[in-house]
C-alpha cells in the first residue's frame, strides 16, 4: 500500500456512547474534540440502548447495544461514509494538542490502533477496512459484553495494522474522580496523542489480565 497522506480536515471522529453516559461523558469529550478545532460536523455519536432509531444532528440513537462495537456497526449498516473514522468510547478525554499530533502521523495502514496491543477497539479505521469487513462487524450487533471483551483485538487479525505507540509509553493515572460520582477510575494517558481514556478498576484488571 503507498503513502496515504490524510487530510484530517476531512476525517470524521466517532464517539461510541449509550443513553446512560451520554448527557456527561460524551458531552465532556466532545468539548475537547471542539476545544481542539476540529469542526462541529465531523464529529458523530452513536447513542446505544434508545428507544428509536434516527440520526439528528450527527447523534446516531439505536436501539442495540453492542458495547465497544456500536459506533463501528451503525456505520456500516447505514453506510455513513468517511474515508477515514477516528473511534472512541465516550469515556475519553482529548488534551489540548491531540488533533496537532494526530494531523503530523503518517498513514499507511487501513486500521491504525491506539497502541500495539489494540486494546479497547478504538483508533483510525479506513472506510476500505469496513467495507471489507462489513459482514464480521455487522456480525457483533447485539452482543454480549462477554463476546465484546473477547473479541477485542479481532480487529488487529483482520488486517495488517499499525499503531499510533507503544504500550510502554501509556501512563496509568489512578484514583480518577472526572465524572464525580462514586465509581473507581483510573485514566489510561496515551502521550503520543495527548489523549485520556477513563475505566472503572474493574476493566482495567481485565485488561491486565488478558496481557
Amino acid at each position: 500500500m503507498s503513502i496515504d497522506y490524510i487530510n484530517f480536515d476531512n476525517t470524521k471522529f466517532l464517539i461510541s456512547s449509550h443513553v446512560s453516559s451520554f448527557d456527561y461523558a460524551q458531552k465532556l469529550l466532545k468539548a475537547s474534540l471542539l476545544k481542539n478545532n476540529i469542526p462541529e460536523e465531523n464529529i458523530y455519536t452513536v447513542v446505544a440502548d434508545t428507544e428509536n432509531n434516527k440520526i439528528e444532528n450527527n447523534v446516531i440513537s439505536t436501539d442495540h447495544n453492542s458495547y465497544d462495537h456500536t459506533a463501528i456497526i451503525e456505520i456500516a449498516k447505514r453506510n455513513i461514509y468517511s474515508k477515514y473514522w477516528f473511534i472512541m468510547h465516550d469515556t475519553c478525554e482529548c488534551g489540548n494538542q491531540f488533533y496537532n499530533l494526530l494531523k503530523n502521523k503518517i498513514i499507511v495502514k487501513d486500521y491504525v490502533a491506539m497502541s500495539e496491543m489494540a486494546w479497547l477497539n478504538m483508533g483510525l479505521f479506513s472506510n476500505n477496512f469496513i467495507q471489507e469487513n462489513k459482514n464480521y462487524i455487522l456480525s457483533l450487533e447485539n452482543c454480549s459484553k462477554k463476546r465484546a471483551i473477547l473479541s477485542e483485538r479481532v480487529f488487529s487479525k483482520l488486517c495488517d495494522y499499525d499503531f499510533f505507540g507503544s504500550q510502554s509509553d501509556v501512563q496509568t493515572i489512578r484514583n480518577c474522580k472526572i465524572y464525580n460520582d462514586s465509581k473507581k477510575r483510573i485514566a489510561l494517558y496515551f502521550p503520543y496523542l495527548d489523549f485520556y481514556k477513563y475505566q472503572s478498576y474493574e476493566a482495567q484488571k481485565i485488561m491486565e489480565f488478558k496481557e
